[in-house]
């Protein structure tokens, strides 16, 4: 069966090396090392020197919040645990009704403020980011492709070199523009 030409386009994009990965997250590569020896799911390891991870964004970004939302959940029972040490248990060793009802107003308390801050624009669900994300690379992407007709079509005329290479830059920080806005001149 032939393979469709739009899922190799949404491949390119989702699966990346772990430089790319780690520009596209903000970190190091150090960083993304260290999310594959704690366990960050890989496509593929190494085959050889000079060779990188491949990744697949999204089950990496996957990974990530699930680590995160774990983390927190730990911290959190941390919490209670610290603040009921010294209360009164019922008398099966449970908790009291006021110790449930103030475990659940913290439990609604929490749920309305990850709602809020969704609502706020400070968090977005995973699919909405994997759409832009997808997008953005999309759009990086096919000004990469082209670069090189762009570029010989522009600098056909030009002799100078240095006037080639500020072309070029140029036309690679348009491309990038996609991924973090208007990047400034150089």
């Amino acid at each position: 069966m032939p393979r469709n030409p739009k899922n190799e386009k949404a491949e390119a994009v989702r699966f990346v090396s772990s430089a790319t990965l780690a520009t596209m997250m903000g970190t190091t590569r150090g960083t993304v090392q260290s999310w594959i020896e704690s366990g960050c799911p890989v496509v593929s390891r190494p085959s050889g020197p000079g060779q990188s991870f491949t990744l697949d964004l999204a089950e990496v970004v996957r990974w990530r919040l699930e680590r995160a939302t774990a983390e927190a959940e730990a911290r959190a029972i941390e919490a209670v645990k610290r603040e009921i040490e010294g209360g009164q248990w019922a008398d099966d060793g449970g908790e009291t009704e006021e110790q449930a009802k103030t475990r659940r107003a913290r439990a609604d308390a929490n749920i309305a403020e990850m709602k809020e801050a969704e609502f706020a624009g400070s968090v977005i669900p995973i699919a909405v980011a994997e759409t832009m994300i997808s997008k953005e690379y999309a759009t990086m992407r096919q000004k990469l492709e082209n670069l090189g007709n762009t570029l010989a079509a522009r600098t056909a005329q030009i002799t100078d070199p240095a006037k080639v290479k500020a072309t070029a830059d140029k036309l690679v920080r348009e491309a990038l523009s996609a991924l973090v806005g208007k990047l400034p001149d150089a």
